[in-house]
């Protein structure tokens, strides 16, 4: 079970992948961390400075020559304040915008308010949160109750020892 949070392009209404210019920042960005890439699940384990880690699942780092197409992020145990700067440090290089798994509603992105390029279907909903996202802090103060919230709930269903209430 995870807390998972989703990259995604939008533009003029469409999807889209990473430019060559998203694409190559996006690759320095993760030669400054350490990856094992598992190609038959197109899954990533990124091994931050901290220790800490991400578990991430995108296409471009499978090895099949694909640009980078946005992806998913599972937080499973905890959120490092390494894994907050990365993550922001992704959405800044990438130019995606992020939709966190627990509230679809709160949308992130570094620099930019993705609602104009949403497809319609998803423009028609007028209740989305865009917080723009300048750092570790700014993206972890965005997700963090969200994350608690999940955390709390999840430590219920996931402890089989635990005698009903």
């Amino acid at each position: 079970m995870s807390y998972d949070i989703f990259l995604q392009y939008f533009d003029r209404g469409e999807s889209r992948v990473a430019t060559n210019a998203e694409t190559a920042a996006v690759a320095a960005l993760m030669k400054t961390v350490q990856v094992e890439a598992d190609p038959k699940f197109r899954h990533c384990g990124i091994t931050l400075a901290d220790g800490s880690q991400l578990e991430c699942y995108f296409d471009h780092f499978s090895g099949n020559g694909k640009p980078f197409d946005g992806g998913m992020i599972a937080l499973r145990a905890g959120f490092s304040p390494a894994g907050a700067e990365f993550l922001a440090a992704l959405l800044a290089a990438s130019g995606c915008v992020t939709f966190a798994g627990g509230d679809p509603s709160i949308i992130l992105s570094a620099g930019f308010d993705p609602r104009e390029h949403f497809p319609n279907d998803l423009r028609a909903h007028d209740g989305w949160k865009w917080v723009e996202v300048h750092d570790g802090p700014s993206l972890a103060a965005a997700i963090g109750v969200d994350f608690s919230r999940w955390r709390n709930w999840a430590s219920q269903i996931a402890v089989p020892d635990r005698p009903p209430p």
